[in-house]
C-alpha cells in the first residue's frame, strides 16, 4: 500500500501523537502497511499516549492493563454501565468511580492530559461525547462527534489503528479505543483497521520476554491468553503435575481448608494460582522478579501470595512449616561422586520447611530406573519422612525426562 493511500485511512491525530512513528512509517516499506479486517477477540487495549501497554503498566501499577482484552476493558465496562443506567452514569458522584473516570484522572496525572482535558468537568464532557459516538453508531447516524478536543480525536471515516504483536492475528490497539469499543458493546466481532506491520511485544509478552531464558519466545509455565500461542515453547507443562499431586494429598486425606501449600522457586506461580482456586492456603516464593510480575498480571496473584526471595535466604528466614511444599525444577542429578550427597543436603533444607508432604522433582541422568531406587534411599536414609514415592508425570525409560517424587511423614 503507498504511503499516500496509507495517510486516507490513518487518523491526523495518531499521526500528531506519534509523529517520530509516523514519518518512519511514511517512508516504510509497501509491506509495513496494511488495511484489513481483523477479530476483536483477539485484540489487546494497548497503553496510554506514547506509552505501550507494559511501560504503561509499570508506570502506574496497573498491571492489568498489560493484557486487557478489548472485550474487558475499560470502554467497553463504560458503555455497558451507560446501558445499565442511561444518563446517570453521567452524574458526578456516579461517574468518579467509573474505571474509565478513573484511567483519565491517572493520565492527566502522568501525561499531563487525556484527550487534552485536565479537571473532572473536562473528563466528563469527553465521557458525553464518547457516548455520544455510540450512539450515532448504534443509529447509523454519520455527523461528526464535537469531542472536546478536535485535535485529538480521529474524523468520521478514519480507521482505527492497531499494532501487530509477536503472535500472529493477535493485534494491540494504537489509536481508536473509542470506536473499537463501540463496535463491541454493539455486537460486531470484526471491524476493518490499519495496521502497523512491524511486530512489537503486547504488555504481557514483553514481561514474559524479560523472565525467560535469553529473551526467547518461551514460557516458563502456561498462560491461557490470545498472546501466546503454539508459536510459544512451554518448559513445563505443569497440568499432569499437579493432577499427580492432587490425587497424592486426597489419598493422605489433606483437605484444602486445613492444609497450607508452599511453592519453592515458582516461576510465575501457576502452582500458587491452581492451589489457591481449589480452596488451599498457598504461597510462592521466586527471586525473579521479572516471573512475579508475569504472575500477578497472568494469573491475578496478589502481593499477599507471593514472596521475592531465592530458596537459601527464604528457608534461613522463614520461622513456620507448610503442610506442603512443593519444590520443582530446581535440584539437578549432576554426573560423579558426591551427587546424592548434594540432593541429601538440599533434601535437609527442605525438610525443615515440611510439616506433612514434600513434592520435588529430579532433572537430569541417563538410568532412570537405577536413579529411581538411589533417589527413594537418599530420602529414606537422610530425612524424617517415613516414604517416598514416584509419581507422574515423567514416562518411564526416557532419557533425561525429570522425575517426580512426593515424601510424606507418618
Amino acid at each position: 500500500m503507498d504511503a499516500h493511500v496509507f495517510k486516507r485511512f490513518v487518523p491526523a491525530a495518531f499521526k500528531d501523537r506519534y509523529a517520530r512513528l509516523w514519518r518512519g512509517l511514511a517512508g516504510a516499506p509497501k509491506r509495513r502497511l496494511c488495511v484489513t479486517t481483523i477479530d476483536l477477540r483477539r485484540l489487546l487495549v494497548g497503553g496510554e499516549g506514547i506509552y505501550d501497554a507494559a511501560s504503561w503498566a509499570e508506570l502506574t501499577g496497573d498491571w492489568q492493563r498489560a493484557s486487557a482484552r478489548l472485550e474487558s476493558s475499560l470502554y467497553v465496562e463504560f458503555l455497558e454501565q451507560y446501558r445499565a443506567l442511561g444518563d446517570g452514569i453521567l452524574e458526578p458522584k456516579v461517574f468518579e468511580k467509573t474505571a474509565y473516570f478513573q484511567n483519565a484522572a491517572r493520565c492527566i496525572r502522568f501525561l499531563g492530559a487525556y484527550f487534552g482535558q485536565r479537571e473532572p468537568g473536562g473528563i466528563r464532557a469527553q465521557a458525553r461525547a464518547f457516548l455520544e459516538l455510540y450512539e450515532r453508531i448504534r443509529t447509523g447516524d454519520a455527523r461528526e462527534v464535537p469531542f472536546p478536543s478536535e485535535r485529538d480525536h480521529t474524523r468520521p471515516g478514519n480507521l482505527p489503528v492497531v499494532r501487530e504483536t509477536l503472535t500472529p492475528q493477535v493485534y494491540e490497539i494504537a489509536d481508536g479505543h473509542h470506536r473499537l469499543a463501540a463496535a463491541w458493546a454493539l455486537g460486531h466481532r470484526r471491524r476493518t483497521v490499519a495496521v502497523l506491520r512491524a511486530p512489537a511485544p503486547s504488555g504481557l509478552q514483553a514481561l514474559v520476554l524479560k523472565a525467560s531464558p535469553n529473551g526467547e519466545k518461551t514460557l516458563l509455565q502456561p498462560i491461557e491468553a490470545p498472546e501466546f500461542d503454539s508459536s510459544w515453547k512451554v518448559l513445563r507443562s505443569c497440568r499432569d503435575g499437579l493432577s499427580a499431586m492432587l490425587a497424592f494429598l486426597a489419598e493422605k486425606n489433606h483437605r484444602p481448608a486445613d492444609t497450607s501449600v508452599l511453592d519453592l522457586a515458582c516461576a510465575y506461580g501457576w502452582f500458587v494460582k491452581e492451589f489457591a482456586r481449589r480452596g488451599f492456603a498457598s504461597l510462592g516464593v521466586e527471586a525473579d522478579p521479572a516471573a512475579l510480575h508475569v504472575g500477578r498480571v497472568a494469573y491475578g496473584l496478589t502481593a499477599e501470595q507471593l514472596v521475592q526471595s531465592d530458596f537459601a535466604a527464604f528457608a534461613q528466614k522463614c520461622a513456620r512449616a507448610f503442610d506442603v511444599v512443593v519444590f520443582l525444577g530446581r535440584l539437578r542429578e549432576p554426573p560423579g561422586a558426591g551427587a546424592f550427597d548434594r540432593l541429601a543436603e538440599s533434601l535437609r533444607a527442605l525438610e525443615r520447611l515440611t510439616r506433612s508432604v514434600l513434592f520435588f522433582d529430579v532433572e537430569g541422568g541417563s538410568s532412570p530406573s537405577a536413579r529411581i531406587d538411589a533417589i527413594v534411599r537418599t530420602v529414606m536414609k537422610n530425612t524424617s519422612f517415613a516414604h517416598a514415592r514416584r509419581l507422574g508425570p515423567s514416562a518411564g525409560g526416557v532419557r533425561d525426562q525429570p522425575l517426580l517424587f512426593a515424601c510424606a511423614r507418618r
